[in-house]
């Protein structure tokens, strides 16, 4: 047991994050490509960007409490303002496809006042 946590000790916490990098980047670069696509084609069904389709995302979300967005051009910032407009058309139905998609939906949190 002392050796190990030599061993451990040894490690900088810069090598185990970047080691914790290099894993996490494997196995998620291909599924990345896959969600990109359906984000993608989800937005274009819904006749928006899917930077729009992202911050419409946030705004339904129960689970975020505020938006800030940044621009770099006024262009974009008026395309970012649409997404108030697509907010609407997420659809209960639509929102849980972008959780199937997305698969990072967290788990609801216990309220304890309600039990």
């Amino acid at each position: 047991m002392g050796q190990s946590r030599h061993s451990l000790d040894s490690l900088s916490k810069t090598t185990l994050s970047l080691i914790g990098y290099v894993w996490a980047s494997t196995v998620t670069k291909a599924d990345k490509s896959e969600q990109r696509s359906k984000k993608s084609t989800l937005a274009h069904r819904l006749n928006c960007s899917p930077a729009q389709l992202a911050i419409a995302w946030c705004l339904a979300h129960p689970h975020v409490t505020s938006v800030i967005l940044g621009a770099s051009t006024p262009a974009q910032a008026a395309e970012n303002a649409q997404a108030l407009k697509l907010r609407s058309l997420l659809t209960t139905e639509i929102m849980h496809e972008l959780d199937q998609i997305l698969a990072n939906k967290p788990e609801d949190v216990f309220d304890f006042r309600k039990s």
